[in-house]
């Protein structure tokens, strides 16, 4: 156990590290046993005075916290930490000790969506389980845009919803094409009476 040395650097304690570190010591990665050879430095966490190696960019530390009190400070209201996918989904993360916990993936995170279902059905979904947004937007998770169905029918439906999408935006075109052509109808129409 690392003994508390009765020192301060701002508000917090230091703790003195094991096998001879000191506060401000770098190495390369190799040396830690990664395989980079990037600069790490011994500091603590900023809120949690926790001694981790951290990665320098440029001569400076990479992050001032760790990865606990990073995860803290993303948190929304809800205490669960926020995050958006590549696809636009929303993701929470979940503890552990959550009853929807079985839902999440090794990381800890689920969808929101997949989350708000279960908790408005009180029970876990299973694998098989595909929640549907009804209006298309990814990020609207309030239970009234949320359907619950199973992968055959979510295929069946994300087709034929991109099928009338397409249609709609054909129609648009269309009828703005139909607008233009009565216009132009109209202006050779008004120079044929011109010239007369």
């Amino acid at each position: 156990m690392a003994e508390e040395v009765k020192q301060k650097t701002r508000i917090h304690t230091v703790y003195k590290p094991p096998d001879g570190e000191y506060l401000g010591q770098t190495k390369t990665g190799f040396a830690l046993g990664y395989h980079c050879s990037t600069r790490y430095a011994w500091m603590p966490c900023i809120n949690c005075n926790k001694l981790r190696w951290v990665r320098l960019l440029n001569g400076r530390p990479r992050t001032p916290h760790c990865k606990y009190c990073g995860d803290h400070l993303r948190r929304g209201l809800s205490g669960k930490v926020i995050r958006r996918s590549k696809k636009g989904y929303v993701i929470k993360y979940l503890y552990p000790e959550d009853f929807f916990f079985p839902m999440a993936e090794k990381s800890g995170y689920v969808f929101e969506h997949r989350l708000v279902m279960a908790k408005h059905l009180g029970r876990c979904l299973h694998t098989w389980e595909f929640v549907h947004h009804k209006n298309g937007i990814r990020d609207d998770n309030r239970i009234e845009n949320l359907e619950l169905v199973m992968s055959e029918r979510h295929n069946t439906i994300s087709i034929l919803q991109t099928r009338i999408n397409r249609l709609e935006q054909r129609v648009t075109r269309l009828e703005a094409e139909n607008i233009l052509l009565r216009r132009q109808l109209d202006d050779a129409k008004n120079q044929s009476s011109y010239s007369v």
